[in-house]
């Protein structure tokens, strides 16, 4: 069965920093659900900024090998593809690390998928746009009830009693 993220010690959507004062904010999707939150929440113009992994060319005739990169990209487009659980944003490299690797201004691709740390800059953080983000990251536990339900209803009463055991959470607790 597919790991959705829901098992012992997984939590959805950690925020690890909100600096509204200079716009950022540090997240690291832990569920598909968060991906495409991570979707809705960054547009065009905002900046990106991850590690990744980027061709290095010493010269023209060089093949290249891969290396690992620091980048921050202003976003151009946005793309959630659900086969294959990444988030794709695309754009211009205005900064990164090791310089020596990175050509600033041109065009670079960051893939976050679950487990990778995205932060994201915004000149103005709409307050809707944060209680997006606040509402995935709090709803947690109650999502974590309805899975156990529908697996129950599906015939699958063996993940819904793993879970009950593991987390402590009872199969039928009311969702309040």
């Amino acid at each position: 069965m597919k790991n959705l993220g829901h098992e012992k010690g997984s939590e959805i959507m950690k925020i690890q920093k909100i600096d509204r004062t200079e716009g950022r904010i540090v997240i690291k999707p832990e569920i598909i659900e968060d991906l495409w939150t991570i979707e809705r929440v960054l547009f065009e113009n905002d900046l990106a900024k991850s590690r990744t992994l980027r061709k290095f060319k010493a010269n023209d005739r060089d093949e290249g090998e891969m290396k690992e990169v620091v980048v921050t990209v202003k976003v151009e487009k946005v793309a959630f593809d659900k086969t294959s659980e990444r988030v794709r944003i695309s754009g211009k490299i205005v900064e990164g690390r090791p310089l020596e690797f990175i050509r600033l201004n041109s065009y670079h691709t960051i893939n976050i998928g679950i487990g990778d740390v995205l932060e994201i800059k915004k000149e103005v953080w709409p307050e809707y746009l944060i209680k997006i983000v606040n509402r995935v990251h709090a709803g947690r536990r109650r999502g974590e009830i309805c899975n156990i339900r529908f697996a129950e209803r599906r015939g699958h009463k063996q993940i819904a009693e793993k879970r009950k055991h593991t987390q402590g959470v009872p199969a039928y607790e009311p969702i309040s």
